[in-house]
C-alpha cells in the first residue's frame, strides 16, 4: 500500500482529497500547513506528496524547493491549487513539481494522476533499488538499509550486495565477483574477495533466520538463496 501526504489547509477539500485516496487503497496522512509536512519528511517516507499551492505558513513552491534542495528529497510531488495559469505552471515544475492539477479536483483525474506518478516513479526505482525482504539497496547513493535503518557498508561490499541480489539463486563463480569490484579500490585478491563477502554477510543478516542465505560453493564462488 503507498503512503501519500496530502498538505491542505482547507477542511472541507483535505478531507476529500484524503477520502477518494483512501477509498483508492492508499494510505494517507493528511497535513493542514506545510511545516508539519516538513517535519513528517524527516521522520518518514511517502511515495507521493499532493500539495497545496497556498498554505497559511510556507507556500507549496517553497516546500518544493526546499524538499529538492536542502532535504535532497525526490518524492514526486503533485500540486493541486487553484492557481491555473500557464505562468504558474511552468513556476511549479521549474521548481520541482512532478504535475499540477487545478481545483476543483474531479476524484477519477486525481486518482488517474496519482497513479501515473506511482507507476513513473516505481519504473525509475527498478533501474536504481534492488529489495529483498527487509533489506533495501539504493545505488543512487550506494545505501543499504536494514529494517529501514542505514548499515555502514564499503564500496566493495555494495558492489558485491548489488550482484547479489540482482541474481538470487544464480552461482556467482570467484573470477565475476572480483571482476564486479575490481573498480573499488583497485584488483582484488582471494583473501579479500572472502573478507568482503563475510563481512557483507553479517552486516545485512543474509541468515537463514532472516530469510536469506549467503552460500559459500567452496572453490567456485557464491549463491544468494532465498529459505524458509
Amino acid at each position: 500500500m503507498s503512503a501519500i501526504a496530502i498538505v491542505e489547509d482547507d477542511d472541507n477539500i483535505r478531507r476529500f482529497l484524503a477520502r477518494v485516496l483512501t477509498e483508492s487503497g492508499f494510505d494517507v496522512t493528511a497535513f493542514e500547513d506545510g511545516r508539519k509536512l516538513v517535519s513528517a519528511l524527516a521522520q518518514r517516507r511517502f511515495a507521493l506528496v499532493v500539495l497545496d499551492w497556498e498554505l497559511p505558513d510556507i507556500s507549496g513552491i517553497e516546500i518544493v524547493r526546499l524538499m529538492r534542495g536542502a532535504l535532497n528529497i525526490r518524492t514526486p510531488v503533485l500540486f493541486v491549487t487553484h492557481r491555473d495559469t500557464e505562468a504558474d505552471v511552468v513556476l511549479a515544475l521549474g521548481a520541482g513539481a512532478d504535475d499540477f492539477l487545478s481545483k476543483p479536483v474531479r476524484s477519477l483525474e486525481l486518482i488517474a494522476r496519482v497513479n501515473a506518478q506511482l507507476r513513473r516513479t516505481n519504473a525509475l526505482r527498478d533501474d536504481n533499488e534492488r529489495s529483498i525482504g527487509n533489506i533495501r539497496l539504493d545505488r543512487r547513493v550506494g545505501r543499504a538499509l536494514v529494517n529501514g535503518e542505514e548499515v555502514d557498508i564499503s564500496d566493495r561490499e555494495f558492489l558485491l550486495a548489488w550482484l547479489f541480489f540482482g541474481n538470487v539463486g544464480t552461482l556467482i563463480t570467484r573470477d565475476e565477483l572480483a571482476r564486479s569490484i575490481s573498480g573499488a579500490r583497485g584488483m582484488v585478491d582471494s583473501r579479500s574477495l572472502d573478507t568482503a563477502v563475510y563481512r557483507l554477510r553479517k552486516k545485512l543478516g543474509l541468515e537463514p533466520r532472516n530469510g536469506l542465505l549467503l552460500r559459500t560453493v567452496y572453490g567456485i564462488g557464491y549463491r544468494l538463496e532465498r529459505v524458509g
